[in-house]
């Protein structure tokens, strides 16, 4: 697995690339996982048996008992199936690597967001053998762009890596096809399944770090059983107020910015728009400037998704209402979009977008996280999707290469 921007063209042939792995080594790996599951530095295998005799440790446990021949240990367990999780997961899996994605909701499921894919997220899910799925997206070739009585248009350039346009597809869709790529490349994908604990190994201790993970304990809503699903490494992509990374120990870095946005959905005739449209000088009701940002992207169905995002640097950041905001945007927008309360399909619905890496303890040699968990939005315009979908496709560190 190699980072986006030193990948081959987006037109080098999938399969071809694919050849270049032995699949010698991916058979290998598999029969040598039992032996991964016993310590390499413990007794000879005669005198194992006599150290295994403690009870077997409930499924709800949160600390790691012995590991036993027995059970089995997966190479990887990913907490979260959205862009990031599955795009973990799908790399890992195509490596060869044995692989759980763990999901609490049902795909597909709603999620409040942009729904804009830039070139670099599109060369991802090509990568991933997925850009035929986004055939009935809404291509967009570009940026419009507004800023104090000036506006811009700027097409996405050609580039030897990535695709001159981008998709808009909305969450409800996207997530599902990206973990259905993940289950595809191998990785076995559990939906509705929620993990309510790290497993901590205590055997491998650490100083200042986040603890040393063996897997995770999970609930499965339908029967409402829980068990442990042990792994060799763990990556926490539950999102950017990520419940296991607060478990973990990590928190919100307090002196980097804090986002809010809100979005909605309005008929429009210009749902075709060729272009994706940025408002960088968004205005409360009076006509003040505030820190932030409006949006409008066409989805191609006749609806468009209208935004407006806000940043914690100002001191009315905490006094302003982002449903007012709202309100103050789509009455200012340009009229030939047509946005008004009668072409509103509902009410909005928003959140916080943290800013900047998470912080608290340092790193463990089996816990990693990729874009989403680390909140790390772009910055210009707290985007996640695309950061996430580039994210998770990166390769394990160099520690974890089987």
């Amino acid at each position: 697995m190699t980072a986006p921007d030193a990948t081959p063209p987006a037109g080098t042939p999938k399969k071809a690339a694919r050849t270049t792995k032995a699949p010698a080594k991916k058979q290998a790996a598999a029969k040598k996982t039992p032996a991964r599951k016993t310590p390499a530095k413990r007794a000879p295998a005669k005198k194992a048996p006599a150290k295994k005799a403690p009870a077997a440790a409930t499924p709800a446990t949160t600390r790691a008992t012995p590991r036993r021949t027995a059970e089995r240990v997966h190479d990887v367990v990913v907490v979260g199936a959205g862009p990031s999780g599955s795009s973990c997961g799908y790399w890992l899996a195509d490596a060869g690597w044995d692989v759980v994605v763990v999901e609490k909701k049902e795909f597909p499921r709603e999620k409040t967001c942009g729904d804009g894919l830039t070139p670099r997220a599109v060369r991802q899910l090509a990568d991933m053998g997925l850009e035929g799925e986004l055939a009935g997206a809404h291509r967009f070739t570009g940026l419009r762009a507004y800023g104090f009585g000036h506006s811009m248009e700027m097409q996405w350039p050609e580039h030897p890596n990535f695709p001159s346009y981008g998709y808009t597809i909305t969450r409800h869709d996207l997530d599902g096809l990206v973990a259905a790529g993940a289950a595809g490349a191998g990785a076995t994908l559990l939906q509705g399944t929620e993990v309510v604990a790290p497993i901590i190994d205590e055997g491998l201790a650490t100083t200042g770090a986040l603890p040393t993970l063996a897997g995770v304990t999970v609930k499965e809503k339908a029967g409402g059983g829980t068990r442990a699903i042990k792994a060799r490494y763990v990556v926490v992509a539950d999102g950017s107020n990520s419940r296991i990374g607060r478990m973990l120990g990590t928190s919100r870095r307090r002196d980097l910015p804090m986002g809010m946005a809100l979005r909605g959905y309005y008929t429009s005739d210009r749902h075709d728009d060729p272009f994706i449209e940025s408002h960088l000088d968004i205005r409360d009701a009076e006509g003040y400037v505030v820190p932030g940002y409006g949006w409008i992207f066409p989805m191609g169905d006749g609806r468009v998704n209208v935004g407006v995002g806000l940043l914690s640097t100002d001191q009315r950041w905490k006094g302003i209402n982002t449903s007012q905001l709202m309100d103050a945007f789509v009455g200012y927008a340009p009229q030939s979009w047509g946005l008004s309360p009668e072409t509103s399909l509902g009410p909005p619905t928003g959140g916080k977008l943290p800013w900047g890496c998470r912080s608290g303890r340092g790193p463990a040699p089996t816990c990693s996280s990729p874009a989403t968990q680390a909140a790390s939005s772009t910055r210009s315009t707290g985007r996640g999707s695309p950061t996430a979908t580039r994210r998770g496709a990166w390769p394990p560190p160099r520690s974890a290469t089987r």
